[in-house]
């Protein structure tokens, strides 16, 4: 694990500014995928597809193809049962202990995109470059993903995310951009300490 200390005062500017700095290099060419169907995400396959083909970055895989069709039917049955969002019946129907990965945060951001942010490496390695000032990668193991999304990422997310009045999609661009930064020049201590926060 790549581990580059580098102690930088928490926050430095207004977290409006950093925001609206960082999300400025923000460029993401399936980005249309997301607008134009994240308002209702189960409206129809094609949809959920387009999403996913956002989450991915590319065009999905005959096997992963395959894993979204699945997840698409028990998503619809979720969602026809389950009138209210219940985390922990989520959890249950999904098989959260055993399968908690990055597609299925993603999908919790699906039922409920206000409650629970976009999560990924690229968001975790500037979220522990904010608060610790240090570049660390995204732990390997999907339960341990899972416990630092729901018990730190979340609640540090929506304080900072109600500290502005920009949208958490503002905020995830920001971030998500700042870690892509991260990773290019994680190995170049001098470069770091000129990241504009």
């Amino acid at each position: 694990m790549i581990n580059v200390k580098f102690i930088v005062p928490k926050y430095s500017k207004d977290p409006k500014l950093f925001m609206e700095h960082w999300s400025s290099f923000y460029a993401y060419e399936f980005e249309p995928n997301y607008l134009e169907n994240i308002n209702d995400p189960f409206k129809n396959f094609d949809s959920f597809h387009q999403l996913y083909i956002w989450k991915n970055g590319m065009k999905l895989s005959k096997k992963k193809y395959a894993t979204i069709k699945k997840l698409y039917k028990k998503s619809r049955d979720f969602k026809r049962v389950s009138k209210i969002f219940s985390e922990e019946l989520f959890e249950e129907k999904f098989n959260m202990h055993k399968n908690p990965g990055i597609w299925m945060m993603f999908l919790m951001h699906l039922f409920q995109p206000n409650n629970y942010p976009l999560f990924d490496q690229h968001v975790y390695r500037a979220h522990v470059f904010l608060n610790e000032g240090t570049v660390k990668e995204i732990p390997t193991s999907n339960k341990r993903k899972y416990i630092f999304f729901k018990e730190v990422y979340i609640p540090w997310f929506m304080s900072l995310k109600s500290s502005t009045k920009h949208s958490g999609k503002l905020l995830d661009e920001s971030l998500f951009t700042l870690g892509q930064h991260l990773s290019k020049i994680k190995n170049q201590p001098d470069r770091l300490e000129s990241v504009n926060l």
